[in-house]
């Protein structure tokens, strides 16, 4: 498989960070750490789909996930995988880059659990596209929002879940949010 890796634009517009007026002492969570994290979780699950083994890209992870979210996620990078590799047996299908843009639209935190909202433009390019397969389109795209859930465990923030917006009757979900949890 072929692949190479595009950059990941990171873009901080509207990123306010409220704290809950609580007592409780937490550690500061500043919205540069929210976009490099959540960054790094988009770009392991767009990887995959760019023909990068899935053990590879959950070794890109960040550091800064809960056990349990960590595991889910690898799980999700095999299925993600899976799907990649039916969809690429078909001669003019599969893609070998992604781009990636990220916006992390705000941050709120509540004592020790914060809520992250992401939007994602991702633009997935086609392998087979090029002057040797005229009419093969170039790349697809999509724009999704997502919901980040955060937790304060052993003195430090990490990601806690990850679930994207899609639409309950708007069509299959983008390449990149195959999920183990609930078949999608």
């Amino acid at each position: 498989m072929r692949w190479r890796e595009a950059g990941v634009v990171v873009v901080l517009t509207c990123a306010a960070v409220t704290r809950s007026s609580g007592a409780e002492a937490v550690p500061a969570l500043s919205s540069a750490e929210v976009a490099t994290w959540v960054s790094d979780y988009l770009r392991a699950r767009a990887d995959v789909v760019t023909g990068v083994d899935p053990g590879t890209a959950a070794a890109r992870l960040p550091v800064s996930m809960t056990g349990e979210f960590a595991a889910r996620t690898a799980t999700a990078l095999t299925v993600l995988d899976a799907a990649d590799e039916r969809y690429r047996t078909h001669p003019l299908a599969g893609h070998d880059v992604a781009d990636l843009d990220i916006t992390v639209e705000r941050t709120t935190v509540s004592g020790t659990s914060a809520h992250a909202v992401v939007a994602e433009r991702t633009m997935l390019h086609f392998t087979a596209a090029g002057e040797q397969n005229p009419g093969v389109p170039e790349a697809e795209g999509y724009s999704l929002v997502h919901d980040f859930e955060l937790a304060v465990v052993d003195g430090r923030w990490l990601l806690a879940d990850s679930r994207p917006r899609l639409a309950p009757s708007g069509g299959p979900p983008p390449p990149t949010q195959a999920d183990h949890r609930s078949g999608r």
